[in-house]
């Protein structure tokens, strides 16, 4: 996230500007080079993983679903935080400065917000869906209301990334480019304003919500346990094991939302909790805020690569296409592997003896 540019930038308190401010010091840090190897590693597993969920998805049909047109869309909102986000986050530690200009400059800030938001946003609508599928009847939405959720949650992310896209600039201090998400000149209020704005709509709120529907969720299934049991001598077999297994499947995605929720809370509140103290807390920046800035970058986008491994630990299926795709990897080097005079020989021998038609 570009905004580190900023806290460099702003890191002038209690006379420790020259200590961050200048730009070789970035090489010498100690923690440079470990980012560097993080970042890398965490943009190849969520590479793989997002690809893999969205193949999952589309390539086998199974757009059939709230929870699939939901789980599409997070995927895409993560392949933009790594794809885009990630990226500009690592050339300040690789090139010491931003090289890309004021346009790009922008557009990184934009699609930041917008791929955070849109992360935040359908979590939060797989939260609400699974409430529905366990609690409402009708249980769910159709597709076309699904999609059009999706459309309008795509938008609201946009409409809160624009002032990004406005406000971003690039500076320069000792002929080192910064590239900041707020501008100087808009004074200090503008980005305590837009901290709080980003801190409510893609945390607290999306946090509330989703702590609503699971304890909701909660009552609700062990409602149903007992009432289940209470009747269950009342029904025949055969209908007792198809609601068994009617609610160990909505238990299932229940708690592959809910690890979905988890993960989201653990990587992202170190850095809501590091941006409110830095622009709220005129206290100096320390060795103790330096290390909670640095953990809460790489745990921002740790979130975009483990959210394929929580569909991987709680969706057989996808476990499933996933084996089935290295097996399938695996049979076409096999096949490679045999000398083209092999494969003729076996097939002419399967003509003659008339077991290959």
């Amino acid at each position: 996230m570009n905004v580190t540019a900023r806290e460099i930038l702003n890191d002038t308190r209690e006379n420790a500007t020259h200590e961050f401010m200048q730009m070789e010091l970035f090489a010498s840090r100690p923690e440079t080079h470990a980012i560097i190897v993080i970042i890398s590693i965490i943009f190849l597993v969520g590479i793989f993983g997002n690809i893999a969920l969205l193949s999952y998805v589309l390539c086998r049909n199974r757009m059939t679903s709230p929870h699939n047109i939901y789980s599409v869309n997070l995927a895409v909102g993560d392949l933009l935080t790594l794809l885009i986000a990630m990226p500009f986050l690592s050339s300040i530690y690789v090139l010491n400065s931003w090289p890309f200009g004021e346009i790009l400059c922008k557009l990184s800030e934009f699609v930041n917000t917008l791929s955070v938001s849109v992360t935040v946003f359908m979590i939060t609508a797989l939260s609400v869906e699974r409430y529905r599928l366990l609690t409402l009847h009708p249980p769910s939405l159709n597709l076309t209301s699904a999609s059009v959720i999706s459309f309008i949650l795509w938008l609201s992310a946009a409409m809160l990334a624009i002032p990004d896209l406005v406000s971003a600039e690039e500076v320069s201090y000792e002929r080192v480019h910064f590239c900041i998400p707020y501008r100087q000149d808009w004074g200090e209020t503008f980005a305590k304003t837009m901290v709080v704005i980003k801190f409510t709509c893609n945390f607290a709120v999306p946090l509330l919500i989703v702590t609503v529907c699971y304890f909701l969720i909660g009552y609700n299934l062990i409602s149903y346990r007992a009432q289940f049991h209470s009747c269950l001598h009342d029904d025949d077999q055969g209908t007792s094991e198809e609601e068994i297994r009617r609610n160990s499947k909505r238990k299932r995605m229940a708690a592959l939302v809910l690890g979905l929720v988890m993960i989201f809370l653990f990587t992202w509140l170190p850095r809501h909790v590091y941006l409110m103290w830095f622009y709220f807390d005129p206290s100096p920046y320390d060795v103790t805020w330096h290390v909670i800035k640095i953990a809460g970058i790489c745990l921002m986008f740790c979130n975009a690569a483990l959210n394929p491994l929580v569909f991987f630990c709680f969706d057989s299926r996808f476990r499933d296409f996933l084996c089935c795709c290295r097996r399938s990897i695996w049979d076409v080097e096999e096949y490679t592997e045999i000398p083209h005079h092999s494969v003729v020989l076996t097939e002419l021998n399967q003509w003659q003896d008339g077991t290959k038609v």
